[in-house]
């Protein structure tokens, strides 16, 4: 177990702030561990990411910026949201299209990103973006390599940026 570890939640250290990550009893480690994880890349972009907040919209992001507060929303669209782990193309496919100019980001634990490029790539030639789209892939070894065992993450985006397109 890892030290981070507390019943039912995973607490992490970023940049000056701190976030409890609610961990399911469904929900695999690696996907609470992929959320913190893009809240912590992204976070120097976007200040007010939230991870797993509920924004009033259909599909709930697993993580969200807006500019400022997510109240905003439906009037003000997400400047960023991220998917961690297992997302269907049909929810990607509405995403991108109600939010050409929403980044998204799209997060793969293990070994196997590959056929997602092939599939963020069709999907973005069919819808007209006007902001990038990240597909990232966390090596299984991430926990070990990324997080001290005070919980500091020391990652880069060049350390799991697999394309930007």
């Amino acid at each position: 177990m890892h030290p981070l570890h507390l019943e039912g939640k995973w607490r992490i250290q970023a940049h000056g702030r701190s976030l409890v990550l609610p961990k399911r009893a469904h929900e695999k480690a690696s996907h609470v561990w992929l959320k913190g994880f893009l809240w912590f890349l992204y976070l120097p972009s976007y200040p007010y990411a939230l991870v797993e907040k509920e924004i009033g919209h259909r599909f709930k992001p697993d993580v969200v910026a807006f500019a400022e507060s997510w109240h905003d929303y439906p009037a003000q669209a997400p400047l960023f949201w991220a998917e961690a782990g297992q997302v269907a193309q049909q929810k990607l496919e509405t995403l991108f299209r109600q939010f050409p100019a929403t980044h998204f980001a799209v997060a793969k634990w293990g070994n196997n990103a590959g056929p997602w490029a092939d599939l963020l790539r069709k999907i973005t030639r069919l819808e007209r973006r006007r902001a990038p789209v990240d597909l990232l892939h966390f090596p299984e070894d991430s926990l070990e390599r990324f997080v001290s065992t005070s919980g500091e993450i020391t990652l880069t985006l060049d350390q799991v940026l697999v394309q930007r397109l």
